[in-house]
């Protein structure tokens, strides 16, 4: 047992991890509140110290006991041990604090953090990896920082219930069945993950994914799935037979219904299929929409650009609020582009157009052929937008721009790369990932 060291919190880091200073050295200790004091120990890495909570001395007003038997280990999710209420003020101070500089200069608005009414059990996207114990096969998720796969038989505390009930139902159906599981090792096996799509209203689609090009009794596991579970309403086998950490592979077989569910959002019906990108909180994203949409203000007559637009969500409830507006949105995955153009028509939203592109090449081409935009709607990934994107929004000046943001470092760094062209507005954090660190924020930026 190493040494252990009583030291205090005062204050907690972006990822709400508690920063303790001792013998001149500052660390960033998982699971410690501000205003506890405690005992930790060092775990000596390669070339980094970190510090690891032991025991807590005086607990904070603000802990909890974690829902969750599996949440020290799994490392999913690393707010659980506080308050849901501490949660969201640790997620406002997050964006605030990046944006620190930007608020002080443009005294922009600042809206209450977007928080949820159901904090646990609210993921609509499930994916569970198969193994074996003891000869029995199951589903589980890595723990933190390794590959070492843990098995959730009571499930994980942010899916449904009923996502752990069908990948049961596969690990049973294995079984019965000896059905052999991947080995990344020896390359070897059939069984590699399940994905698990639920909409709002229940219906669900379930994609297991094999990893052999031949799977005999795919059919059975379709009926197995389908007659456990009535909520279901197709299934869709996918053949990845990669060496890769991708979950999908590019082959697809629809084994019942139609190979996709639907999903409503603000008053629109949009397809979900196994590829498609949509927000994994729906009631949330609604929520973060809204505010999107609301922020932007289009109006008859004035055009607007959607870039990142996946499956067209934001796209079509911006023209839909403004049928007299036009809507381009531009996304790199085809199979999303096919999704956005099939969600424009399945809500007659007649006023929009899909490109499939990526997006800096797409603004950079608009931009050179002096292209115009009263709004721009982007929603880049966790790295942000890159040089070439922002540069083509400075050639094409937008009038107003909404920046749906899901990492606060990414976003204050593409503010600096847009200059002082732009002021903020307005900004508003979103909890999309309750009892997780990570927050989103939509932020309005209306030109100089």
């Amino acid at each position: 047992m190493g040494k252990k060291y009583t030291v205090g919190c005062k204050k907690l880091d972006k990822e709400g991890r508690g920063i303790v200073t001792f013998n001149g050295r500052t660390f960033s200790v998982p699971f410690f509140l501000d205003g506890e004091k405690g005992t930790i120990s060092l775990v000596y890495g390669r070339g980094e110290t970190k510090a690891r909570m032991e025991e807590i001395l005086t607990p904070s007003a603000d802990r909890v006991s974690p829902v969750c038997p599996y949440y020290m280990q799994c490392g999913g999710c690393d707010l659980m041990h506080m308050t849901y209420e501490k949660q969201l003020l640790v997620k406002q101070a997050h964006v605030l604090s990046a944006l620190e500089k930007r608020i002080a200069a443009d005294g922009p608005e600042i809206l209450p953090i977007l928080s949820s009414e159901k904090p646990f059990g609210y993921r609509n996207k499930i994916h569970s990896t198969f193994s074996t114990a003891n000869g029995k096969v199951f589903g589980g998720l890595y723990a933190e920082s390794t590959h070492r796969l843990m098995p959730l038989p009571d499930g994980c505390r942010i899916e449904p219930e009923e996502a752990c009930a069908i990948v049961k139902t596969i690990c049973d159906f294995a079984d019965r069945n000896h059905l052999s599981v991947y080995d990344e090792d020896r390359r070897k096996g059939l069984l590699r993950h399940v994905l698990i799509r639920i909409a709002d209203n229940g219906d669900t689609m379930v994609v297991p994914v094999v990893a052999e090009k031949i799977f005999q009794k795919k059919n059975a596991l379709a009926e197995a799935i389908v007659k456990a579970h009535p909520q279901v309403k197709t299934v869709v086998l996918n053949y990845n037979t990669a060496a890769t950490t991708m979950v999908l592979g590019e082959r697809e077989e629809v084994l019942f219904g139609k190979g996709y569910i639907t999903e409503r959002l603000l008053g629109c019906e949009f397809r979900i299929s196994p590829r498609s990108f949509f927000q994994v909180n729906t009631k949330q994203a609604e929520k973060l929409f809204k505010a999107a949409i609301t922020s932007a203000g289009l109006k008859d007559g004035e055009t607007a650009i959607d870039a990142y637009s996946g499956t067209g969500t934001i796209g079509i409830l911006a023209a839909k609020s403004a049928p007299g507006a036009h809507v381009t949105g531009a996304e790199l995955n085809e199979d999303a582009v096919r999704d956005a153009r099939s969600n424009a028509e399945r809500n007659g939203v007649a006023n929009t157009e899909w490109v499939c592109a990526d997006a800096g090449k797409y603004m950079t081409v608009a931009a050179a052929e002096g292209k115009k935009a009263d709004v721009l709607f982007m929603d880049p990934p966790r790295s942000g937008s890159s040089p070439e994107f922002i540069k083509a929004v400075r050639k094409m000046m937008p009038q107003r721009i909404v920046y749906i943001s899901c990492n606060p470092d990414t976003l204050v760094r593409d503010l600096e790369l847009l200059g002082k062209a732009y002021r903020l507005k307005k900004v508003c954090a979103a909890d999309m990932f309750c009892q997780c660190h990570h927050v989103e924020s939509v932020v309005l930026l209306t030109r100089a």
